[in-house]
């Protein structure tokens, strides 16, 4: 059953986004998208004059909009964190009677486009699969890479493998491994689609209130890369399920250029980037609510990503040293953010 406009009224959704000297027409577009569908948007500011850009695309006065700042770049993790603490501590600071209680959070990052219906399509279908009895950490749309229209697969391990899932058509109707992948008719009307994930990108990420206080918060210690698949990790070894849906959709950028190979979407991404990522899959391989199939996927990935990430990068020996500096320091089980 499929939650009518007058039932949704009653939830109230905080969105958080982060702020890192974006550039103006791309945190427009995030804008002009994002504040019709939400109640709130908090910015977290990690670096550049967010006052100023406010006021160049004209939201400087927009009421839904509340900044904060940290004075200090404290990654994806903290500032989703940031923005979480903020949306429930009003709870606390308002009159109950005056219904203002955020019920559930949206996650976004900074070059992230919703379509217009994309909250209201995430929300009905969470609230259909929470009337099924389904305990659920989270729902997010597929996204559509801006570059090239390219949509982007879903993600579920199988064995030390991983299926990535781009079409409903391709969901299997039957799990006699116990293993595939599962459909769910969320929207009997609409034959509405979505499918549970292994993990999935924070951005677009639609959590409910109870769902974040009892997995709790981002590692900020991992604090950029794979923030999204350690928290949805650990959400399912409390219990809960991860939700992709194939009707909410949203336009989005990782990396700044991909290729494929073998018909895989691969992200060009900065040395830094590539660091934390090396670091962060070393590091989430010592922890043992992290089922071991997908422990040893993390590191045996390593090695063949290590040489077709050098092979299309241009500045090679740079690319070459972060991801090595990145797999020491995770096996001294490095954190935070990186220290030259």
């Amino acid at each position: 059953m499929s939650a009518s406009h007058a039932e949704t009224t009653k939830y109230k959704i905080c969105a958080i986004t982060t702020f890192y000297h974006a550039e103006l027409n791309v945190f427009k577009a995030l804008l002009s998208s994002t504040l019709p569908q939400v109640d709130t948007l908090v910015i977290v500011n990690n670096g550049g004059d967010i006052d100023s850009t406010l006021l160049t695309l004209g939201y400087n006065n927009n009421p839904k909009i509340t900044i904060l700042t940290k004075n200090q770049n404290i990654g994806t993790a903290g500032a989703f964190n940031l923005g979480a603490e903020w949306a429930f501590n009003q709870d606390q600071d308002q009159d109950q009677s005056q219904n203002q209680n955020y019920t559930h959070l949206l996650l976004l990052d900074q070059d992230s486009q919703p379509h217009p219906d994309m909250v209201n399509t995430l929300l009905n279908q969470l609230i259909a699969n929470q009337n099924m009895g389904k305990k659920v950490a989270v729902i997010g749309p597929q996204f559509i890479y801006k570059n090239n229209n390219h949509v982007a697969a879903f993600v579920k391990h199988e064995g030390l493998f991983v299926k990535r899932i781009s079409k409903p058509q391709e969901l299997p109707t039957t799990d006699k491994t116990n293993r595939a992948v599962t459909t769910d008719t969320v929207d009997k009307t609409n034959q509405t689609h979505c499918i549970q994930a292994s993990y999935i990108i924070s951005s677009g990420s639609l959590i409910p209130k109870q769902a974040w206080l009892d997995i709790g918060p981002n590692d900020e210690g991992l604090f950029l890369d794979l923030t999204d698949i350690e928290w949805g990790l650990r959400a399912e070894s409390k219990g809960y399920k991860i939700l992709a849906s194939y009707q909410a959709n949203m336009y989005h950028q990782i990396g700044f250029n991909q290729y494929q190979i073998l018909n895989r979407e691969i992200n060009q991404h900065s040395p830094i980037r590539r660091y934390y990522s090396f670091r962060n899959c070393i590091n989430l391989a010592y922890r043992q609510y992290i089922p071991l199939n997908i422990r040893l996927n993390f590191v045996i990935k390593l090695i063949p990503r290590f040489f077709v990430y050098i092979y299309f990068s241009k500045n090679k020996r740079t690319q070459a040293i972060m991801m090595i500096k990145g797999i020491w320091h995770g096996i001294k089980k490095v954190q935070g953010p990186y220290e030259n």
